[in-house]
C-alpha cells in the first residue's frame, strides 16, 4: 500500500516541501530509503523501528521502500524520523492517510518513542504555511517557536504514541496557542553613561548607528575604552521589526542557538568572535552547512576586537558581505546564501605593543614591525569601513565627571563637559538615532527597498539624494587630490555627511558636515606614513 506524508527539508535558512512516499510490498524484510537522504536519515530506520515497537505499534516484517521527493535534492536533518514513522503506519493500514492530507510532520524519535526537539522549526513551519498546509505536528519543545507563523495550526506532541492516537481519533491534541506577546528586550546591563568622557568617539558611534549601520573602526592605545564603547553599540539601535525578528529566529534556530524559553529573538544581536576563529565559523559552511558569526550578527553588530590579530585571509573574506549584505557558500549540491546585513565594528591597536603615536608611552616596535602589523588591515578592507577614528585616553576630570553622573548626582560638576546632551547616556543617543532613521524612512519611502538607509545608498541614489553645493564639492575635490582617498571612500564620505546632516536637522549637506565626515577617515592619515 502506498502513502504520502508531507514534511520539509532545510536549504540555508529557508526550507522546501518534501513528500515522504512509503510503499510496503512483499519481499525480504528491510527498510530502504531513497531520494538523496543524508547519513542521519539513513540511520533513522533503526530509530523508527525501535520507536514503533516500543510505542506498541509494531513494525511490519516486509519490504519497505521510502522515497523522499523531490529526489534530486539532498535532504539533511533528524526531523524526518516522525514523517517516516507515520508513513510506515499509513502504508501498513494502521492509520488512514485521509487524516493527514493537510498536515506536516516534524520530529526526531528516541528509541522509546519520545519526540525530541529539532533545529529550524520556524523555517520548516513557514514553508508549510507557504505550501498550503493547514496544520503541522511538532515536538512539544518546538511548539512555541513554530507557533510564530500566523495562519498555521501547530499541534505539539510528547510521544509517537500520542501522534498515532491523534491520527486515529482516539486522543485530542490541542492546537498550541502562544498568547503571550513577544516583547522587545530593551533593558541592557550596560550603558554609554558608563564610559568616561570619549564624547568624540560616542558621537562617531551615534552617527554610525543613525545612518543605518555605517561601518566603524576604533584605533587607539590599550585601555582607552575601545571595547567598552563597541559593546554598547547595540544599546542605541532601534527595536527590531517583526519581520526582522522572524528572520533572526530562523537563523538562530537553524544554528541551534535558540533558547527554548525564548522562542523568538527579540533583541538586536551583538557578536564578538575570538580572533582565532576559523573561516567556516565566521562566514558559515562546514560539513553540514550552517550560518556563521556574520549571519548570527544579522540585523545587529559584528564586533571584531583586536582586528589586526585576525588571520589576514579571514579578514579579506569580509569583502563580499561588507558590500552585499549576504554571504554565499558554495557546495557540491549547490549554492547556499545566508543573510549578513550587519553593522560592522572593529577595534585594534596601531602596533604590536599598542603605543605607536601615543603621547604618554614609548613605542617599542621597529619600523618593520609597525608596517607588518598595520598591513594586516589591507587597503581594500580599510576602504570598505565608512568611519575610522582614533580613541584617545580620557583625562582625569572626565573620569571624575563620569563617576558623578553614574552615581546620579545632578550637580553642575556632573554635567559639565557634556557639550551635547544627546551623548549623555544610551537612552538619549537612541532617541537621536530613531529620529534620524525616521527622516531617512520618509526620504526614501518611494524607493523599492523599504529598509533603505544612508549606509545602503548605491551610486545612483547617492547622486539623487546627497546633493552638494559648490563649497562641498570644492572640499571633496581637495581631499580627493591631496589625501589620496579612493572613489569608494569619496562616496562613503558623502553618505556619512548625509547622516550628519540628518542628525543636525539639516535638509541639505553643508561643508561643515563634509569636513566632519572627512575627519572620520583616520586610517588614511595614520597608515600613510
Amino acid at each position: 500500500m502506498l502513502s504520502k506524508v508531507y514534511t520539509a527539508a532545510l536549504a540555508g535558512i529557508d526550507a522546501y516541501t518534501v513528500t515522504v512516499e512509503t510503499d510496503i510490498s512483499r519481499g525480504l524484510p528491510g527498510l530502504y530509503t531513497v531520494g538523496l537522504p543524508s547519513a542521519t536519515i539513513r540511520e533513522a530506520k533503526e530509530r523508527v523501528r525501535s520507536a514503533l515497537i516500543n510505542s506498541g505499534c509494531g513494525f511490519p516484517m516486509r519490504r519497505i521502500t521510502i522515497n523522499l521527493s523531490p529526489a534530486a535534492r539532498r535532504k539533511e536533518g533528524s526531523h524526518f524520523d516522525l514523517p517516516l514513522a507515520v508513513g510506515i503506519l499509513a502504508s501498513d493500514g494502521i492509520i488512514g492517510d485521509s487524516l493527514f492530507k493537510d498536515t506536516g510532520f516534524f520530529g526526531e524519535l528516541s528509541l522509546d518513542g519520545r519526540l525530541i526537539a529539532v533545529k529550524g522549526a520556524l523555517a520548516l513551519a513557514m514553508e508549510m504555511k507557504e505550501s498550503g498546509i493547514k496544520r503541522a505536528v511538532f515536538p512539544a519543545a518546538n511548539a512555541a517557536e513554530a507557533s510564530m507563523v500566523k495562519g498555521l495550526d501547530i499541534v505539539p506532541a510528547e510521544r509517537l504514541s500520542d501522534v498515532v492516537k491523534y491520527l486515529r481519533g482516539l486522543k485530542k491534541l490541542s492546537v498550541y496557542n502562544n498568547e503571550e506577546k513577544i516583547k522587545n528586550e530593551d533593558k541592557f546591563d550596560i550603558d554609554f553613561a558608563d564610559v568616561a568622557g570619549q564624547y568624540a568617539a560616542k558621537r562617531a558611534i551615534l552617527i554610525a548607528v543613525a545612518g543605518g549601520g555605517h561601518g566603524i573602526y576604533l584605533s587607539g592605545a590599550p585601555g582607552t575604552g575601545k571595547t567598552m564603547l563597541a559593546k554598547r553599540i547595540a544599546t542605541i539601535m532601534p527595536e527590531l521589526s517583526y519581520k526582522e525578528k522572524l528572520e533572526l529566529t530562523k537563523i538562530y534556530s537553524i544554528s541551534g542557538c535558540l533558547d527554548e524559553e525564548k522562542p523568538l529573538v527579540a533583541r538586536r544581536p551583538f557578536r564578538m568572535p575570538y580572533h582565532a576563529i576559523t573561516a567556516a565559523a565566521l562566514l558559515g559552511g562546514g560539513r553540514v552547512p550552517k550560518p556563521g558569526e556574520i549571519s548570527l550578527a544579522h540585523c545587529g553588530v559584528l564586533f571584531l576586537d583586536e582586528f589586526p590579530e585576525f588571520d589576514k585571509k579571514i579578514i579579506e573574506m569580509l569583502r563580499q558581505p561588507l558590500e552585499t549584505g549576504e554571504i554565499s557558500v558554495e557546495r557540491a549540491e549547490g549554492r547556499i546564501i545566508y543573510p549578513a546585513s550587519f553593522m560592522f565594528a572593529a577595534a585594534g591597536n596601531p602596533c604590536k605593543c599598542g603605543y605607536f603615536g601615543d603621547s604618554t608611552h614609548r613605542c617599542t616596535c621597529s619600523g618593520n614591525e609597525i608596517r607588518n602589523y598595520q598591513n594586516k588591515l589591507s587597503g581594500p578592507i580599510a576602504d570598505r569601513i565608512d568611519m575610522q577614528i582614533v580613541v584617545e585616553k580620557a583625562c582625569v576630570d572626565e573620569l571624575e565627571r563620569s563617576r558623578l553622573y553614574i552615581s546620579g548626582q545632578s550637580s553642575k560638576d556632573a554635567k559639565a563637559g557634556i557639550a551635547d546632551a544627546r551623548l549623555a547616556d544610551s537612552a538619549s543617543m537612541r532617541e537621536a538615532v530613531v529620529r534620524a532613521l525616521e527622516v531617512q524612512r520618509e526620504r526614501y519611502k518611494n524607493e523599492d527597498d523599504t529598509q533603505l538607509t544612508n549606509s545602503k545608498l548605491t551610486g545612483g541614489l547617492v547622486s539623487k539624494y546627497c546633493l552638494l553645493d559648490s563649497s562641498c564639492r570644492a572640499m571633496l575635490r581637495e581631499a580627493y587630490e591631496k589625501t589620496g582617498i579612493s572613489a569608494r571612500a569619496y562616496e562613503k564620505v558623502i553618505k556619512v555627511a548625509r547622516t550628519i546632516a540628518d542628525i543636525e536637522y539639516s535638509e541639505n549637506i553643508q561643508d561643515i558636515h563634509i569636513a566632519e565626515a572627512l575627519g572620520y577617515r583616520a586610517l588614511e592619515r595614520i597608515y600613510s606614513n
